[in-house]
């Protein structure tokens, strides 16, 4: 025996399908967002959330520049969508000590006599090419695991968020001070090292 479909199971059964491709979610747009913003929107949306970074000056730090896919795309749950997210320079670096006299210990590694004053926590300075200052970290923890662990103590640094000058002068405690151009930093992809001996 042949079962034939209904007329009225045709009728209720589109409309259900129609409703049901409606609903299907879209991306929205977080360009021009911080970043954190952005996150907690796409994720509440049921999309997962790449970020890469777009060094520069031109906007602020942290902003959402760029998103793939773009804003009114269909997705499913847990698509990654990527987002470009502006950063400014960090600058990276270390200073090493160098000398037959330095204090190691279990806490760390530090200079003493004339030297007594390196040690992680020293600050780093950096200024523009007027001599205001632009930034401030300070030395870490020694990380030197090398050859000559009595006599060398190697403190990194970082510097977040170094707005554009023409120029820097980056400097470590009163241990003087390195000068270069913004060009120079670039080329150096924003690292710079200080040694002392």
């Amino acid at each position: 025996m042949h079962k034939s479909v209904r007329p009225l199971s045709i009728i209720l059964f589109l409309p259900l399908v129609a409703l049901l491709t409606s609903c299907t979610p879209t991306i929205p747009s977080v360009i021009g967002q911080p970043l954190a913003d952005a996150e907690e929107k796409l994720e509440q949306s049921g999309l997962r959330v790449s970020i890469k970074r777009k060094q520069g000056f031109d906007d602020p730090s942290g902003i959402v520049v760029e998103q793939d896919p773009q804003a009114g795309k269909k997705f499913e749950k847990d698509s990654v969508i990527s987002l470009v997210v502006t950063q400014r320079p960090i600058l990276t670096g270390s200073f090493t000590l160098i000398d037959s006299d330095i204090n190691r210990t279990a806490e760390g590694c530090s200079g003493r006599g004339g030297y007594y004053d390196i040690k992680a926590s020293l600050q780093v300075v950096v200024k523009d090419e007027k001599g205001a200052i632009i930034g401030v970290g300070e030395l870490e923890e020694d990380n030197y695991t090398g050859k000559g662990r009595g006599v060398i103590c190697e403190f990194p640094f970082s510097i977040k968020n170094i707005p554009k000058a023409a120029f820097y002068e980056i400097e470590v405690g009163r241990r003087g001070s390195l000068k270069y151009s913004l060009d120079e930093l670039n080329k150096a992809n924003w690292k710079v090292d200080f040694m002392i001996s």
